[in-house]
């Protein structure tokens, strides 16, 4: 088949060598276009990606194999006999620009006028705001002032893919409403439950020895401060541990009251974060309490399994066998920092 993928609001990145971003995300990147390549699919890049020059670079097509066969058009429209189109949300910044500064907005709303097929919607993150929704409303923009959402809906079928959840009806209950605002336009639009990422092809080798007794890394969105502050708040002087995460100026000043305050490093590209797993003894599992009644399977649970860390799952957050395709032993699974403490000895 013939696939077109593109990038929301975004640029692209190819290489995980030159991902910087301090949250996860690139197991999604690498997976849209690694998989179908790999399946014998013709995959076209339409999103301008900011290590371009890597498709000329031979050390790193033989390391990436897959790059030798994707297509990359970032300055051109879809072709028509493209079999369907993937959609990966982004940020919902719109004042990112391609090289050239045309907005990343503007230009994806020039790809979708223009194409007439099938679209998937991949909405990565269940914490970014629907960016979906943007483009019902791209006409508030002062240089789309003209456009109207009947330009980029009509003559489309949009599937709208979520990551896998074990509650699939509660997740729908909050987002439903998305679903439904294109639905009363007219527009057909199906929600499915589906998980579409893979594991990176480097698995690190286990450390001799371990730096550090905990980590966690992670955003402080969402409620996680409460859970980061229920496992890693007030530990025994002799248990050390490290906090990443890119936080706000309000989080920052709220940790003061807590211990937790002096084992936080800051933000970490995550390419750094995950030689910090490698050399960490272990690390939590949890999440927000709104993400955690819809079961979400993170993708950061494959990152942490490549880096050949000890991993510890709050018994809200586990995630169905059917997905795992292994059974997590009740060894290591925890409701307290007194249970984990005692889980690894201390």
């Amino acid at each position: 088949m013939k696939i077109a993928i593109i990038r929301f609001n975004q640029n692209w990145v190819l290489c995980k060598e030159n991902f910087t971003e301090t949250s996860g995300g690139w197991e999604d990147l690498y997976s849209l276009i690694k998989t179908p390549i790999e399946r014998g699919h013709d995959v076209t890049l339409y999103t301008e990606a900011k290590d371009a020059y890597v498709l000329k670079d031979k050390n790193t097509l033989n390391k990436y194999e897959y790059l030798k066969k994707l297509k990359y058009k970032p300055d051109s429209y879809i072709d028509e006999d493209t079999d369907f189109l993937i959609i990966h949300n982004a940020s919902t910044n719109m004042m990112y620009s391609r090289k050239d500064k045309i907005p990343f907005i503007l230009w994806t709303y020039n790809l979708l006028k223009n194409y007439k097929g099938l679209v998937f919607y991949i909405n990565v993150d269940f914490e970014l705001p629907f960016t979906f929704n943007i483009l019902t409303k791209i006409g508030d923009l002062p240089f789309l002032h003209c456009i109207h959402p009947n330009d980029i809906f009509i003559d489309k079928y949009y599937v709208i893919c979520s990551k896998v959840t074990r509650n699939f009806d509660k997740f729908l209950e909050d987002y439903n409403n998305g679903v439904n605002l294109y639905k009363d336009l007219g527009y057909p639009v199906e929600y499915i439950d589906g998980s579409f990422w893979g594991f990176s092809e480097d698995v690190l080798e286990i450390s001799e020895k371990c730096q550090t007794d905990l980590i966690y890394g992670g955003s402080d969105k969402s409620g996680r401060i409460k859970k980061i502050v229920k496992y890693f708040d007030n530990l025994p002087e002799e248990v050390t541990c490290d906090i990443y995460g890119k936080w706000s100026t309000k989080t920052k000043e709220c940790i003061k009251k807590y211990k937790i305050n002096k084992y936080y490093r800051g933000s970490i590209q995550r390419k750094f974060l995950l030689e910090k797993y490698n050399k960490s003894l272990c690390t939590v599992m949890f999440d927000s309490d709104k993400l955690e009644s819809y079961g979400v399977l993170q993708t950061r649970l494959y990152e942490l399994i490549s880096c050949r860390i000890l991993v510890f799952f709050d018994r809200n957050i586990l995630p169905s066998k059917e997905y795992l395709r292994f059974d997590i032993d009740e060894k290591f699974i925890i409701e307290s920092q007194e249970e984990l403490l005692a889980k690894i000895q201390f």
